[in-house]
């Protein structure tokens, strides 16, 4: 990730017999980069400041992403409240 103009990231996992998908606001991502909490930088070691990542493993309980996904239909639910629209909505 780098910090610039988004509002929102979408992250999808896929496995052979699962899908996952995490809506996430920048904001949200951005903050726990800054303060070293499960995003970290990619290049530049810890002094890095371009870019970020995060790993999420879905077979294990990721609580600092979970009100923002984890199965397709609560990254759905995700993407609704932060686009201010109903799910059934945003496939229109």
């Amino acid at each position: 990730m780098r910090d610039q103009r988004y509002d929102i990231v979408i992250c999808l996992g896929v496995q052979p017999f699962a899908a996952y998908c995490w809506v996430i606001p920048k904001s949200y991502l951005m903050s726990s980069w800054r303060e070293g909490k499960n995003v970290t930088s990619q290049h530049g070691g810890a002094v890095g400041t371009d870019t970020a990542w995060f790993r999420v493993t879905p077979d294990v309980d990721d609580i600092w992403l979970s009100e923002h996904g984890g199965s397709l239909a609560e990254g759905l639910q995700s993407f609704a409240r932060l686009s201010g629209r109903q799910p059934d909505q945003i496939s229109q």
